[in-house]
């Protein structure tokens, strides 16, 4: 009877090895599975933290919360929206300003030339006092260089 207990022993310690050596081989693959998985999600991570550290560094400049990075990029572009139609606006306000200049311009011009033409009257009138006799040299050469003067 010890013989049939010892052999009964034996075959129960063999049974608990093999149970034990393939509960081991389980951890093992599941361990394997797990290293796998855990690479996988490490570089997911590594890559949304170089990107989160880019948007910090480059774009938002300052720290925030990456769960609510959609409402982030939301008030972005809320934000550029605006930028553009300010943009807009102060292109068409300083078209509107170029054209009230140009405006102003040509009236400047205008009148120069007007000044001009009424110099060279002015001084077709002066000859002609001073060829009826009206004027005399000197005042005809005194009002001469005034009036040239001018312009």
């Amino acid at each position: 009877m010890i013989n049939e207990v010892q052999a009964q022993s034996k075959k129960d310690i063999e049974n608990d090895l093999k149970d034990c050596k393939s509960t081991k081989d389980s951890i093992q693959n599941e361990l394997t599975d797990l290293s796998a998985v855990y690479d996988s999600i490490y570089q997911t991570y590594t890559a949304y933290d170089s990107m989160y550290t880019v948007v910090v560094d480059r774009v938002i400049k300052y720290e925030f919360d990456p769960e609510n990075m959609s409402e982030l990029i939301d008030s972005l572009r809320t934000e550029a929206s605006l930028g553009s139609t300010a943009l807009h606006d102060s292109i068409t306000g300083l078209q509107e300003e170029n054209a009230k200049l140009k405006a102003s311009l040509e009236e400047m011009d205008s009148s120069e030339k007007n000044s001009e033409e009424q110099t060279i009257e002015s001084l077709k009138k002066l000859k002609q006092l001073l060829d009826d006799g009206i004027l005399t040299e000197e005042e005809f050469n005194a009002k001469k260089t005034e009036l040239l003067k001018d312009l």
